[in-house]
């Protein structure tokens, strides 16, 4: 049976009702642990001396509760609080986010009401001028595109920042969708996401998303794409592929536009991704880029291409 320990520091329960020792009768008694019971809690505890008594205590039916209990004998933290952020006001987008390069308006997707967010397009049109530029300018130089590479200085970055919340560690849960915008070009996937630990310019962060459409791919390695970490501006997603294959993305079901419950775990250097409720992550990512003592704001995250809906978002520091 589970035991509790009763020692130095520890009270023991009294016991209404039982008679005391010889000698001293009405005292409430006291059990008496056995050898094995004393040694097995001292050498559970670390504690080297000192007299100790076992009592059963009541069984715990959730693990998670049982290793909080078991636990709590060595620490005093509290349990983290989690935070439900509100992300509309009314029939508009919540006044505590921080948009970046997005436009937000209230929704509804699937019946449910939605933040939906898609890139600015002030900002989407100047990333095509650019574009454009650039592609004359390796034309006239009778250059092809070699890849993505090549055309990082026109991406941008489309974030609705959460601003009264400080995040190192902790769960990010949100439920979230994405589609690819009217008139993206054909790589977009309808990416959607959470950026964490994001930097006031807006430009430095870690972030797990989605690629929707890989999810029912017809071929097994754009399936083998469905989810991706990436930190931006020095990992993008081609570079992590190019010097790490496999290791930062992974397959999971998906369908475009369906609401998909994501969960985010971050201890340190290290994430997990939880996708449709899972119970085991769908991707571990082991070596967050921002190190195991970055910190910085959560947001959601779009690509340019995407158009994404969200709800539903609670956030548990650490």
């Amino acid at each position: 049976p589970d035991l509790r320990c009763h020692g130095p520091g520890h009270p023991p329960r009294p016991r209404a009702g039982r008679a005391g020792r010889a000698g001293r009768p009405g005292r409430p008694g006291r059990r008496t642990a056995s050898t094995a019971c004393r040694v097995a809690l001292a050498c559970a505890l670390g504690v080297g001396s000192g007299s100790f008594a076992c009592a059963p205590s009541q069984p715990v039916a959730d693990p998670t509760a049982r290793s909080i209990v078991r636990s709590s004998v060595h620490s005093d933290t509290t349990t983290p609080l989690t935070r439900a952020v509100p992300l509309l006001e009314g029939d508009a987008p919540a006044s505590g986010l921080g948009l970046h390069q997005v436009v937000a308006r209230s929704s509804t997707l699937a019946g449910q009401p939605a933040l939906e967010l898609a890139g600015d397009p002030a900002v989407l049109a100047q990333s095509q001028r650019k574009l454009g530029a650039l592609l004359a300018a390796m034309t006239a130089r009778g250059q092809q595109p070699a890849g993505p590479q090549d055309f990082a200085e026109v991406e941008t970055e489309h974030l609705a920042l959460v601003n009264d919340i400080e995040f190192a560690n902790g769960t990010i849960e949100v439920e979230l969708a994405g589609v690819p915008a009217p008139g993206a070009p054909g790589f977009a996937r309808g990416f959607v996401g959470v950026a964490f630990r994001v930097q006031p310019d807006g430009e430095h962060y870690d972030c797990l998303y989605l690629r929707p459409s890989n999810g029912r791919a017809p071929e097994q390695i754009r399936r083998n794409h469905s989810t991706q970490y990436i930190a931006h501006p020095d990992w993008p997603w081609y570079r992590l592929r190019a010097e790490s294959p496999g290791h930062y993305e992974s397959y999971v079901d998906l369908v475009p536009g369906d609401w998909t419950p994501v969960k985010i775990v971050v201890e340190g250097e290290r994430a997990e991704l939880y996708v449709g409720g899972a119970a085991q992550p769908t991707l571990v990512v082991a070596d967050l880029k921002s190190g195991p003592a970055g910190k910085g704001k959560v947001a959601l995250w779009i690509h340019a291409s995407t158009v994404g809906h969200f709800r539903n978002l609670r956030i548990t520091p650490r």
